[in-house]
């Protein structure tokens, strides 16, 4: 934050927020929300600060490496994209409006299929696999490295959708990845498949980050990561390179460790975790949580086909018509009139799609309410499927360009979100709409989550987040289920607020998880 000053040689670990006008002196690691010094770093820091002499420059050949992979992964989608429109285009042609909606699952067909292949082609067949091990950053295995991360950001970024759905194991395992029977991955990053191996029925959650590669001094590290089997890695969590978690093990919400094991049947939470003795279990049968019937999976794998399909094929059936509306203007219009209907039209056809968006939400789960509901029950992947579209379609064409502005609450109140008047809101992670009340003049910073579900023991857990009048909602923060952060409130950065935490009014926390602050 703000006035903060770390000297020479110092250092700060992942999930670690560094509080206004803090001091780290040279030489120290600190880590944790809030940060303190930590006297025994991580191994991985300890090794790397041991390395010396790492290469000060790069080689031509090297530069030119990055060139080549940069010009591939960042022409690829667009390639992609274009067979889709193709597809899209020829179908408003000649059909119009329904036949171009119609050959919205196609054309989202085409584009996955056609950018899946091109990562898994450079992956598998064009990059050598790494061993485990410490590496110069200025050197070819630093391009194979970039490259390898760039290839599995482009997949998370352009095909969102596939991930959380039972094509996501088979997905991993092309690229090399060793995936166990029935588990569950949603939108988990930083990966390195040759070194990742998720064991049988585990569970990975949203924005989960297992295994990313360290970097210092001009050397980074790569090395295996374990998920046990039928073990829980929470929204946000970090799981570092070089660790395992036993089996039936859980690391909680925006948590992380330093590394080495995590025992079986343990429950760890917090930056850094600490071990939970007790928490709560939701129990429900086998055949709705790991080993359903077979019509459970085919009826699963039928909506996220659609899942994966939908949002790209309504992206690109959006980009469509606003070429095809272009085409029916008349050449006698002047070309700068032109060019001022242009922007107009793109951002008509957003909006359009983000209400046809909402009106889909309606029809398939009307308005949220707290329940529980088992992984495989047909409410969760109707649910699952409108968050898909939401934020692959809503949020990607139109609402992430809103967030900060007064014109994003009205968006949010169409999905069902009680939203408050003169709310600043830099934030979109929203799922279960109709569960979140903001009150008046609050404020949710930059990539918080009001996180109204989840999903431990492959249970789906949903119930309200209340935020009062005049509360703050710093960046980064998670707001779990049945919280109530009361009015004149005031949530630092980087901070976990509990399931069924109750914030006093007018009082100020910090951490993760959340404690009263002490100056």
């Amino acid at each position: 934050m703000a006035d903060c000053v770390l000297e020479d040689d110092s250092r700060i670990g992942a999930l670690t927020l560094v509080s206004a006008a803090q001091r780290i002196e040279a030489g120290q690691y600190w880590q944790g929300s809030p940060a303190h010094q930590v006297p025994n770093p991580p191994l991985s820091d300890i090794k790397l600060r041991e390395m010396r002499n790492a290469p000060g420059k790069w080689t031509k050949g090297q530069l030119c490496g990055f060139l080549a992979g940069i010009l591939v992964v960042y022409h690829a989608p667009f390639h992609a994209a274009l067979a889709g429109m193709l597809l899209s285009s020829a179908a408003l042609s000649h059909w119009g409006f329904i036949g171009g909606l119609a050959a919205a699952v196609p054309a989202g067909l085409t584009f996955v299929l056609m950018l899946c292949g091109f990562v898994a082609f450079i992956k598998r067949l064009c990059l050598p696999h790494l061993e485990p091990g410490i590496y110069p950053l200025r050197s070819i295995h630093g391009v194979y490295n970039w490259l390898s991360d760039k290839l599995m950001e482009t997949s998370l970024f352009y095909t969102n959708s596939l991930y959380s759905t039972l094509y996501t194991a088979p997905w991993l395992r092309l690229l090399g990845a060793k995936v166990g029977a029935r588990a569950e991955i949603s939108t988990v990053s930083d990966i390195d498949p040759d070194l990742l191996t998720l064991g049988d029925e585990c569970f990975v959650a949203d924005m989960a980050s297992v295994g990313p590669t360290t970097h210092l001094r001009g050397w980074f590290e790569i090395g295996p990561t374990t998920i046990g089997k039928r073990s829980f890695v929470g929204n946000a969590a970090l799981v570092p390179a070089n660790s395992r978690m036993e089996d039936n093990s859980l690391l909680g919400v925006q948590s992380t460790t330093a590394g080495g094991e995590i025992p079986q049947n343990t429950s760890w939470l917090g930056s850094p975790a600490l071990y939970l003795p007790n928490r709560e279990v939701v129990k429900a049968g086998e055949a709705q949580t790991y080993r359903p019937p077979l019509l459970a999976y085919v009826v699963r794998l039928v909506i996220e086909f659609f899942r994966v399909t939908l949002p790209e094929g309504l992206s690109l059936f959006g980009a469509s018509l606003v070429f095809w509306f272009i085409k029916q203007i008349p050449d006698s219009v002047p070309l700068w009139q032109k060019l001022m209907v242009y922007p107009m039209a793109i951002f008509g056809t957003g909006i359009g799609l983000v209400v046809f968006v909402a009106i889909i939400k309606w029809a398939l789960v009307g308005s949220y309410r707290p329940r529980k509901e088992p992984n495989w029950a047909f409410f969760v992947r109707r649910t699952e499927l409108v968050t898909a579209l939401y934020e692959n379609v809503s949020v990607s064409l139109v609402l992430v360009w809103l967030t900060g502005t007064p014109w994003l609450a009205p968006f949010l109140r169409i999905y069902g979100v009680k939203i408050g008047q003169r709310v600043y809101c830099d934030s979109t992670f929203i799922t279960e709409f109709d569960l979140v009340e903001i009150g008046d003049d609050c404020t949710i910073g930059k990539d918080t989550s009001l996180q109204t579900h989840l999903f431990e023991d492959r249970v789906m857990k949903m119930s309200k987040v209340k935020i009062e009048n005049l509360s703050y909602i710093g960046s980064r923060c998670v707001v779990l289920y049945d919280a109530v952060v009361s009015s004149g409130s005031y949530i630092e950065n980087l901070s976990l607020v509990m399931k069924a935490e109750f914030i006093p009014a007018r009082s100020r926390w910090i951490g993760i998880p959340a404690y009263p602050y002490r100056s």
